[in-house]
C-alpha cells in the first residue's frame, strides 16, 4: 500500500478511535482505559516492527530522545483529547484536533525538515487553518 492509502486507512482508524473514546468518556476510569489501549497498541506496533519489518532497535541517545519527546507530547495529546471529548461534541472536537494537528505538522515539516512548499500546499495549510477557526468558533 502506498503512502496515500496508508494515510487514508490511518485517518479512518483514527476517526473510529475518536468516536469510541467519546462513547466511553463518561467512565470515571477513562484515562485507565486509554492507558491500557496505549500499552496494547505499543505491543502490537512492536510485534509489527520486529516480525513484519524485521526492525532491530538501536538504543542510543537519539532513540531515547525521540521516545521521550514523543511520549511527552503524546501524553499531552491523549489527556487533552479525552478531557475535551468528555466535555464537548466529538463532531467539533475531532475535526478541530485534526485541523490543528495537520497545520502544526505541515508547518513544522517545512521549518525543521526543509520540506518543499508549493502555492497549492501553502493554500491547503491556510485553508486548514481557516477550517479550524470556523469549526472552533462557529459553534
Amino acid at each position: 500500500m502506498n503512502w496515500l492509502g496508508l494515510t487514508l486507512l490511518g485517518g479512518v482508524a483514527n476517526g473510529i478511535n475518536n468516536v469510541v473514546i467519546k462513547h466511553f468518556s463518561h467512565r470515571a476510569d477513562i484515562m485507565l482505559v486509554i492507558a491500557a489501549n496505549m500499552v496494547l497498541t505499543a505491543l502490537f506496533v512492536a510485534v509489527f516492527a520486529f516480525y513484519v519489518q524485521k526492525a532491530r532497535p538501536i538504543v542510543d541517545g537519539q532513540f531515547l530522545l525521540a521516545t521521550g519527546v514523543a511520549t511527552f507530547f503524546g501524553t499531552i495529546l491523549v489527556i487533552c483529547f479525552v478531557l475535551a471529548a468528555s466535555k464537548g461534541p466529538i463532531s467539533l472536537i475531532s475535526p478541530l484536533f485534526g485541523a490543528i494537528l495537520n497545520t502544526t505538522a505541515a508547518v513544522l515539516g517545512i521549518l525543521l525538515f526543509a520540506e518543499k512548499i508549493t502555492w497549492l500546499t501553502g493554500g491547503g495549510i491556510l485553508l486548514t487553518m481557516l477550517v479550524a477557526f470556523m469549526i472552533g468558533f462557529g459553534s
